[in-house]
């Protein structure tokens, strides 16, 4: 049986992911100790962008499939955005969408990726929101309790990562704090990986990265992070 769009699209971001990995395990082997913090660091920015890269590319292709739910919130919003600035031109009320669903893929395309970015989350509250707003139900791919939390912690490391920031670092490490003390998410598996007691920054970051992952087999927080994009995608896709 030929794999539909999202499948394909599953199967190149699980591909890149482990060639990043490998990739990753190639190269600190042969590392200084510093040298493999740099290497967890880029691998974790890495992954990062391509999990960005892969939802966006999947919403996409999900509105597109069937776009009118997309088209009528993008209707409603654009009403709204008129109204608020004051337009009161009285045919405002009446914007409606039907016209536009008859749009071609690469012109739906074009529309939902505004001026050529990638669809853009801060956070997965807001990606959800996203999803039950513009996807029909059959379509809509369920984000777990897990996959939340790992998601915000990623993209928290990933910024630390990228940045090196204080505000990065105090970014992430109140994430960590706040899932250490609250116990809906403290014995959350991705918790128990990622979350540690004590502060990360700039100068440890790589350190924490390459350290293995507590209660996954002796795999790094490199390879647990990898793994778990690969075992997500598959869940969401089937």
């Amino acid at each position: 049986m030929a794999l539909t769009k999202t499948q394909k699209l599953r199967d190149r971001f699980v591909e890149d992911t482990q060639q990043i990995c490998t990739i990753y395990n190639s190269l600190s082997q042969h590392a200084t100790e510093t040298e493999n913090s740099v290497l967890a660091e880029q691998a974790v920015v890495s992954l990062t962008v391509a999990l960005e890269s892969f939802i966006s590319e999947l919403l996409v292709i999900l509105i597109c499939e069937r776009p009118n739910e997309y088209l009528l919130t993008l209707s409603q919003e654009m009403k709204t955005a008129l109204l608020n600035s004051g337009h009161s031109h009285p045919r405002v009320k009446y914007l409606v969408s039907e016209g536009a669903a008859r749009l071609s893929i690469e012109e739906l395309r074009e529309v939902i990726l505004n001026d050529g970015d990638n669809i853009a989350f801060s956070e997965t509250s807001t990606l959800k929101g996203f999803i039950s707003k513009n996807l029909t139900k059959d379509l809509a791919f369920e984000i777990s309790d897990n996959d939340s939390v790992f998601i915000d912690l990623l993209k928290g490391i990933r910024n630390l990562c990228a940045h090196h920031s204080q505000k990065a670092a105090r970014n992430i490490n109140g994430k960590f704090k706040n899932h250490f003390h609250d116990v809906k998410t403290k014995d959350l598996l991705v918790c128990r990986a990622l979350v540690q007691e004590g502060d990360i920054n700039s100068q440890n970051v790589g350190a924490y990265l390459k350290k293995h992952a507590p209660g996954q087999a002796k795999k790094t927080r490199v390879e647990f992070v990898a793994g778990y994009l690969r075992d997500m995608a598959f869940r969401w896709i089937k």
